[in-house]
């Protein structure tokens, strides 16, 4: 089977990472696992941000459990943060984060472009399908109709419909190394309640799954994709608390010199104590490359 995949554009030191954190889960053979993701997006002097953490699902009672004992609290209504919190999250070694801090405002147009002609294939693929399939993929068929009507209308927010682009095309890439590199039979993934995922009657969960469809192909079939409704998610604040912490510090830093700022000691206390060479925390920039002319995934190396 081919075994190329798209998230190698991350780089040899996600790998290295990703290697070393599943020498220390328990199970090795793990054929489930869940996406957890919080995002700092158009946010006033913030970075934009996307915190992705990812763990075996057959952990997440215990996790829920811990998260919710210990993680009590959004980043955003936490004065002081706890030794409590602080050691939880850097001592936690069955979740394994990847931070993306966003770098360029072409994106925005790029993205934009590249959601607009992969929706039109879909579109162009329906038209081909058996009457059959067609039959089945209605619905899905006239939500994305509506979508690319509406980002070719003078009324999109070209900002959102980037930055949603971006939100589903990581997670597909995630998605598509744990299905051909980990042999997953079944992935779920719990999203932040946020504007991306109830946009459009959750057109994303439908795009996402296409998405994936077309990455993935005919290396495997047998293959599960678990989307929760958007009225579900206030049940997984707890989990959503690891990515949510991680996001709100990597939102709230500057570098300069080889040195990290943070006007809160919050924000430089898991800095320094919990995500600062972490094994298990990548981390990346997500910029445009002027003379390449594209989107590129470049390290963000610790000073």
């Amino acid at each position: 089977m081919n075994r190329t995949i798209t998230l190698s554009s991350f780089g040899e030191e996600f790998f290295r990472k990703w290697k070393c954190y599943k020498k220390n889960i328990s199970n090795r053979e793990i054929k489930e696992w869940l996406i957890c993701s919080d995002y700092c997006i158009d946010a006033k002097s913030k970075n934009d941000t996307l915190t992705f953490t990812i763990f075996p699902s057959n952990l997440r009672f215990k996790i829920f459990k811990e998260t919710k004992q210990i993680l009590t609290q959004d980043m955003k209504h936490i004065t002081n943060i706890s030794k409590e919190v602080l050691d939880y999250l850097k001592n936690n070694k069955e979740c394994f984060s990847i931070g993306i801090i966003l770098r360029n405002k072409k994106l925005f147009v790029h993205n934009l472009n590249e959601m607009s002609k992969h929706l039109h294939a879909q579109i162009e693929d329906y038209k081909t399908m058996p009457e059959d399939l067609q039959k089945q993929k209605k619905e899905e068929h006239r939500l994305i109709v509506d979508f690319v009507n509406y980002i070719d209308s003078k009324k999109c927010d070209k900002k959102l419909v980037s930055y949603f682009f971006l939100v589903m095309q990581t997670v597909a890439f995630i998605m598509e190394f744990l299905i051909i590199r980990e042999n997953a039979n079944s992935i779920y993934w719990i999203s932040d309640r946020d504007k991306i995922i109830s946009f459009d009657d959750g057109v994303i969960y439908y795009l996402l799954n296409a998405l994936v469809f077309l990455l993935v192909k005919e290396r495997k079939k047998d293959y599960k994709i678990g989307l929760f409704p958007f009225e579900e998610l206030q049940h997984f604040d707890s989990i959503l608390r690891i990515p949510d912490i991680i996001t709100g510090t990597l939102s709230s830093i500057s570098s300069k010199n080889g040195a990290v700022f943070a006007e809160k000691e919050k924000h430089r206390d898991v800095f320094r104590d919990v995500i600062y060479n972490n094994p298990r925390i990548f981390l990346m920039y997500y910029i445009w490359d002027k003379i390449k002319g594209h989107q590129e995934f470049v390290i963000l190396n610790h000073p």
